[in-house]
């Protein structure tokens, strides 16, 4: 009997790519309520021998009044392998299941970061990336 091939998609590596934050020296955390703005950008590469690379960028700026106080600009990236013909179209996989699976990292990495920079706990909300989709 020989051995079941199977499909699907599999990750080889994640990696931070970039990481840039700022802060302001004087945010007053007790006055005037913090507007954040939160902003993803996805980029899939092309598949060459069954793998691609997909990078994940979030851009979260903190305002309060017309000020910037704290800005995060993120980018991890996926290098993942395709086996045989998976059920879901690779073009779906690098658009909404690569960054799903990224943006878990780069949240753990603002929430860490946001703490040592004395921001305090900074938890950003679950994405869904349907309908989020970009094109190669």
């Amino acid at each position: 009997m020989e051995p079941q091939q199977t499909s699907g998609y599999t990750i080889e590596h994640i990696i931070l790519v970039e990481s840039n934050f700022r802060r302001d020296i004087t945010i007053d955390f007790d006055d005037q309520a913090i507007t954040n703005n939160l902003d993803m950008q996805v980029e899939p590469s092309a598949t060459e021998n069954n793998q691609f690379f997909v990078s994940l960028l979030i851009t979260l700026k903190a305002q309060q009044s017309e000020k910037t106080v704290f800005e995060f600009a993120v980018k991890m990236g996926g290098v993942f392998s395709k086996q045989g013909e998976p059920a879901l179209k690779e073009e779906v996989f690098k658009n909404i299941n690569a960054p799903a699976i990224l943006f878990p990292f780069i949240r753990e990495h603002i929430g860490i970061s946001a703490l040592k920079a004395g921001i305090g706990n900074i938890l950003l909300p679950p994405v869904n990336f349907v309908g989020k989709e970009t094109t190669e």
